[in-house]
């Protein structure tokens, strides 16, 4: 035990006050954990996570200031340029991934080779100015703001190094002030329990002076560590000398363990949202190309048709006509959209508008309606329900309106239980012939409709003649 430049009095508990105080921690301690676990559900973005962090560590320990200083991915360097190395072979030459330390297996020493994780290859990545020389940078703090928080670090200073090398990751240094002025020690050992004597400390450089804090002052440096990743640095800063107990720095550990995986995790969420972003941008331009082609398709077929004459031929352009465009309006909404699914009541009202302006050469009065609930499918059974209704809706047009000036074609869309769908499509025709057998009696159109929903939907098809046709296509989107 060494002496003290500066007396700071001796703390004197009961008993009573000992056990209060003992419960008064522990419950603060299942408070914190608990906040903290809320706060990684509840902020998967990073910024916010690392402010409700900082913000639920502050009280601990009555902190005047919390500062983080994290890891800039911006001032990486490539670690196989920076060294001039030349091992080609090595997992990190050329990689992404510039975080170096963080890939297994990388060939920076023989005897490092087999190295799986960060933390095997701490002492030698500590070693290595790639990593010694990355920047922290000032991202957050909660409480007061003091001029310093704003420089930047590096992890090869050497209160960080000596920092990122404890085990645990903690640092604590007390500053004392009396009339001669300031000396800092950093505490060597942690309290027992909630014994108030004063713990061994070491004559150290004061690792920041802080001008707002006047007296006597406590700095608690958190290293942010996991097996793969090193994140940053947390500091806490208290206007007063306060000697750090073991159950305390358990706490603080934990703490910024769960902190360092939660703000890797957010990190991790901000790079798949990018690549997120980047596929769907990629998907919408990839549909706005077929959508494009399908339109010059139907384009052609629309001048064949304009050149033929033979009633047959032209009604095979018609349907071929038509099945293009409503595959194209798969690929129009899915351009628009943010996802790869469709709306099925969106897609069923543009397909069966369609049909009807297009095979409607007779001018007679059709309308028709989509009800039901919202319903999302992907494209793939999108492109399906598309070709699907263009060959119901030709159907009715051709058949079921044939003898008839008045017609009208209802769509309705029936969320079911267990994750199923019901498509219902009727019109007010002349319905089916008794006895009808799709398999046996049904046209091209109809026999279309029944081998995509049997094998494409894996759903089931059923036809009733009920007032008019009525077919019910059951599916699971």
């Amino acid at each position: 035990m060494m002496d003290y430049p500066f007396d700071i009095g001796e703390n004197k508990l009961n008993e009573t006050d000992k056990i209060r105080s003992i419960i008064e921690y522990q419950e603060k301690t299942i408070e914190a954990l608990f906040a903290i676990s809320d706060a990684i559900i509840s902020y998967p973005k990073s910024k916010s996570l690392i402010i409700n962090i900082l913000e639920i560590i502050k009280p601990l320990l009555n902190a005047k200031t919390v500062v983080f200083w994290s890891l800039n991915p911006d001032k990486l360097k490539k670690c196989w340029e920076y060294v001039e190395c030349g091992k080609v072979t090595c997992p990190a030459y050329g990689n992404d991934d510039l975080r170096c330390w963080s890939i297994p297996g990388t060939l920076c020493r023989a005897d490092n080779a087999s190295a799986g994780s960060f933390e095997e290859k701490m002492p030698v990545c500590f070693e290595c100015p790639v990593l010694l020389d990355t920047v922290l940078s000032f991202e957050a703090l909660c409480g007061e703001e003091h001029e310093f928080v704003e420089k930047e670090l590096t992890v090869g200073t050497a209160i960080c190094r000596d920092l990122f090398l404890q085990k645990p990751p903690v640092a604590v240094y007390h500053t004392f002030y009396n009339d001669s002025g300031f000396r800092c020690y950093r505490q060597a050992e942690w309290l027992p329990g909630n014994d108030i004597k004063k713990p061994r400390l070491i004559e150290a450089e004061d690792c920041v002076t802080i001008p707002a804090f006047s007296g006597s002052s406590t700095k608690i440096g958190l290293g942010l560590l996991t097996k793969s990743q090193l994140t940053g640095l947390i500091c806490m800063m208290l206007d007063r000398i306060h000697y750090l107990s073991a159950e305390e720095v358990s706490l603080l550990t934990n703490i910024a363990r769960i902190a360092s995986v939660a703000i890797e995790n957010s990190h991790l969420y901000s790079i798949m949202e990018k690549k997120n972003r980047r596929i769907l941008n990629i998907c919408r331009d990839s549909h706005h190309r077929i959508k494009n082609n399908l339109q010059i398709l139907s384009g052609l077929f629309l001048l064949q048709l304009q050149q033929c004459h033979e009633p047959s031929t032209k009604e095979l352009l018609m349907d071929n006509l038509m099945r293009v465009r409503s595959i194209a309006y798969v690929h129009q909404l899915l351009s628009k959209e943010d996802s790869f699914t469709v709306n099925l009541s969106e897609l069923c009202e543009k397909i069966v508008e369609s049909c009807l302006q297009l095979s409607n050469i007779e001018n007679k009065f059709l309308n028709f309606s989509i009800t039901g609930s919202s319903v999302y499918i992907d494209s793939r059974k999108a492109t399906n329900i598309a070709i699907i209704l263009n060959e119901l809706v030709t159907n009715s047009i051709k058949h079921g309106f044939r003898e008839r000036l008045f017609g009208r074609i209802n769509v309705k869309i029936i969320e079911m239980q267990d994750n199923m769908v019901s498509l219902e499509f009727s019109d007010n025709g002349i319905g089916f012939p008794p006895d009808f057998d799709i398999e046996r009696d049904a046209n091209l159109g109809l026999r279309i409709v029944s081998d995509i929903v049997r094998e494409d939907l894996n759903g089931c098809l059923k036809i009733e003649s009920e007032r008019g046709a009525r077919i019910k296509i059951i599916f699971k989107p």
